[in-house]
């Protein structure tokens, strides 16, 4: 229930607008409804014309089938997320390699509502890889000027190459790493903490498909801190050797995974008061019915609205209304339990879920609120705003079977709470 930290909105615009990856979303029949810049620079589309338009306009014919299958795998629910490398037409009539990288939306009853997620321009990635295993020279000059990080080790596990952006990245010389184990050098932890390389003298490659990949890593870096990573590796042979060494790509993608966390954030959060929003809690309803319908247990709603809200912003002003709202965000979960759940439902209006608590128990509950916020005015400069609050209480499954009519009962219950004067709990007795 802790609130976000208090973070300009155009910190996050200017973030997006400098990322050199696609931060795009869709809606659940895959047309663009948000492209950031990056989308632009990468395929030289502008993104007005492109808004509104299927993401498949935008594939390579070749690969249209295959993106396709995994859209539809979001949008029925076989995956809540999909990592895939596709070509995305340019406007010049050329083709780009992309790493996608999306996730599923859903909606307030579970449907797919659209798709968020990133796209990182790998062609220089794709065409390194066809180029080491033609001409090593070529390649070396790739590696000078290449945005990723390369390290390519002999059969023994031993490190032979690094190009300049995996120094920068790892923290060590290439004079240094070259004769190390890649173990020692390239120490990557995935997102459960367990060590990627766990045989210190083999390439991090699957033994069946000859590929190995990390998105959710992280890497050690030799000055002590932690960068957040996505790497590849395969291995490679060089001509004349029969047992081959390996090369692992890899790229920082700390921004990128702080701007998802944010966004995934943002999602299920009040900007306000960093409450749970509305979507988040109808989801938590959902499951604990489920859960209570299963275990044979109750669980109650408190939905609550502060009263007379509109009068105190006109007599204190707009700044007094948020400051009460957020007053309410600190004040209301320390009367709580542990288990429960506790939201903005919109505007004044707040809501408690209690698992397991009969409708006794949540009376009880919206009493000590109600007592609560009456007692404490809320200080706003030299002023202390007084604020109550009515209640309705509802509890599953005595007062209804399905979560849209216990949440249509607590509303009913709370304006009748309204009507018979304000501040007061109803609970229907």
């Amino acid at each position: 229930m802790q609130a976000n930290g208090d973070v300009p909105h155009g910190f996050y615009r200017t973030i997006l607008d400098h990322l050199r990856d696609v931060v795009f979303q869709t809606d659940a029949e895959g047309r663009w409804e948000f492209l950031n810049p990056a989308w632009t620079d990468i395929t030289g589309f502008e993104v007005a014309p492109t808004l509104g338009r299927s993401f498949l306009d935008f594939i390579h014919p070749d690969d249209r089938d295959c993106l396709l299958a995994e859209f539809q795998s979001l949008a029925g629910g076989e995956k809540a997320v999909c990592h895939y490398e596709t070509r995305y037409l340019t406007s010049e009539g050329g083709h780009r390699w992309m790493a996608l990288h999306a996730r599923r939306i859903a909606g307030n009853h579970g449907e797919m509502a659209g798709v968020l997620g990133t796209l990182t321009d790998i062609t220089a990635r794709k065409e390194l890889e066809a180029t080491l295993n033609r001409e090593k020279e070529r390649a070396q000059t790739t590696l000078r000027s290449i945005g990723d990080g390369v390290i390519v080790t002999e059969a023994n596990g031993r490190i032979q190459l690094l190009n300049p952006q995996a120094e920068r990245l790892l923290g060590w010389s290439a004079g240094a790493a070259r004769g190390r184990l890649l173990a020692e050098v390239f120490r990557v932890t995935d997102e459960a903490g367990q060590p990627v390389l766990t045989e210190p003298s083999e390439c991090p490659s699957d033994r069946v498909t000859g590929q190995g990949s990390g998105v959710n890593a992280w890497l050690d870096r030799a000055e002590g801190e932690q960068m957040a990573v996505e790497w590849s590796a395969a291995p490679v042979a060089a001509l004349g050797e029969e047992e081959p060494g390996c090369v692992v790509v890899f790229r920082n993608v700390t921004a990128q995974r702080t701007l998802q966390q944010q966004l995934a954030y943002q999602a299920t959060h009040d900007v306000l008061t960093g409450l749970l929003n509305r979507a988040a809690l109808q989801e938590a309803i959902a499951h604990e019915a489920a859960r209570a319908e299963r275990n044979g247990h109750s669980f109650s709603l408190i939905l609550l609205d502060l009263d007379r809200f509109k009068m105190a912003n006109d007599k204190y002003g707009h700044n007094a209304g948020d400051r009460v709202l957020e007053a309410m965000a600190e004040r209301i979960p320390r009367q709580m339990r542990e288990a429960d759940w506790f939201g903005r439902w919109g505007g004044e209006e707040f809501l408690c879920l209690l698992p397991g608590a009969g409708s006794e128990q949540a009376v009880r509950i919206a009493e000590r609120l109600r007592t609560d916020i009456m007692d404490h005015p809320v200080p706003l400069e030299e002023n202390a705003i007084p604020v109550t609050a009515s209640f309705g209480v509802a509890t599953f499954p005595e007062d209804a079977q399905s979560t849209e009519d216990l949440i249509r009962i607590a509303d009913t219950r709370l304006y009748e709470a309204k009507r018979a004067g304000r501040n007061r709990v109803e609970a229907g007795w």
